[in-house]
């Protein structure tokens, strides 16, 4: 009889803008990442907790490192797909829930409820799964929140006020959320966070027609505002 032979889980960590991050898992995909924090050793004893036999490898997942590296330095990033993960010993259900989270885009939000209605559950029960998520960035939970409108939990170290600076770093609306709204599809970045992208590398920006319509529509608005001031001062 033939022994199977397990995979070899490997990891790293690397510093971002943020403070350190890790990632690990096997040659097949992402088992685990962390959010960035300002200590390596404290970084690491989370991502490899019950993992005493992983080995450090500095270049492991290098796209995932980068796109990571990038998020943190402001870059609009949606992390790509192409980035296989593992979600070994999650049921179904659970399993529903992380992909169907991982599908919400840098800048959106989607409340507990709609993501359960996606995975066929109940809002609490995707808390609950969501309170388990081994990949943040990769499946963005940050951003569920709730129905009324409040951020939620948030059981990664930091916690909601971890969550609320990621969810500012989007450039998330807040009056929408104070409004208890999911994030409009066509219009996902709020106010704010629409003029933020506008500022971020030009090999990062991708605008459509809609949004197209919406910035000539706020650029015609400053120069009446700013025509109104000259008048007013001459």
């Amino acid at each position: 009889m033939v022994k199977r032979q397990l995979k070899t889980i490997r990891y790293t960590i690397f510093r971002t803008k943020w403070g350190y991050s890790g990632i690990c898992g096997t040659e097949c995909g992402l088992l685990r990442t962390t959010l960035a924090g300002p200590a390596p050793e404290k970084v690491k004893a989370l991502l490899l907790k019950n993992l005493p036999d992983a080995e450090y490898e500095k270049r492991f997942f290098r796209t995932a490192q980068e796109q990571i590296t990038a998020y943190f330095d402001g870059t609009y990033i949606n992390f790509s797909k192409d980035i296989p993960i593992r979600l070994d010993g999650f049921s179904p259900f659970a399993s529903r829930v992380l992909n169907a989270c991982r599908d919400i885009s840098f800048g959106q939000t989607v409340t507990y409820s709609r993501l359960a209605e996606k995975a066929s559950g109940a809002a609490r029960a995707v808390g609950n799964v969501l309170a388990k998520n081994p990949l943040p960035l990769i499946i963005p939970c940050h951003r569920v929140i709730c129905a009324n409108g409040k951020i939620g939990g948030f059981s990664a170290p930091g916690g909601i006020k971890l969550k609320t600076k990621l969810l500012k770093h989007e450039g998330v609306f807040s009056s929408r959320q104070r409004r208890g709204r999911d994030s409009n599809p066509r219009y996902p970045y709020g106010h704010t966070g629409f003029r933020n992208r506008l500022h971020r590398p030009l090999g990062h920006l991708s605008i459509n027609s809609f949004e197209s319509l919406v910035l000539s529509f706020w650029l015609q608005q400053d120069c009446k505002k700013i025509g109104k001031k000259r008048k007013h001062n001459t």
